[in-house]
């Protein structure tokens, strides 16, 4: 049986979007992977409501994704004394970094 949090009988289009922006950019897919045949059968597949998107719109989310999470850790790092950076460099042996 499957459980209620797994299935929504409401489709929210713009939240669907805004998921499939982040996973675009988590995985560094290209924006043309909402327009693949197959991935939108399987969209379809999980809610018959599910309407395609182009990849300007979800490149359009990106970049309102990506605009939304600068500008919270802004906030976030107006509220913190320090900052500590670190860099984990180097090179092998073939020169390889």
């Amino acid at each position: 049986m499957m459980s209620s949090l797994c299935v929504s009988p409401i489709y929210e289009h713009n939240n669907i979007k805004n998921i499939i922006a982040k996973m675009i950019i988590v995985h560094e897919y290209h924006f043309m992977m909402v327009e693949h045949l197959w991935f939108n059968v399987l969209m379809r597949s999980m809610n018959t409501s599910y309407c395609k998107i182009t990849r300007q719109a979800i490149k359009n989310e990106c970049v309102k994704v990506h605009e939304f999470e600068k500008e919270y850790l802004k906030k976030v790092l107006k509220t913190v004394d320090r900052v500590s950076l670190t860099c984990d460099c180097w090179t092998s042996n073939q020169t390889i970094g």
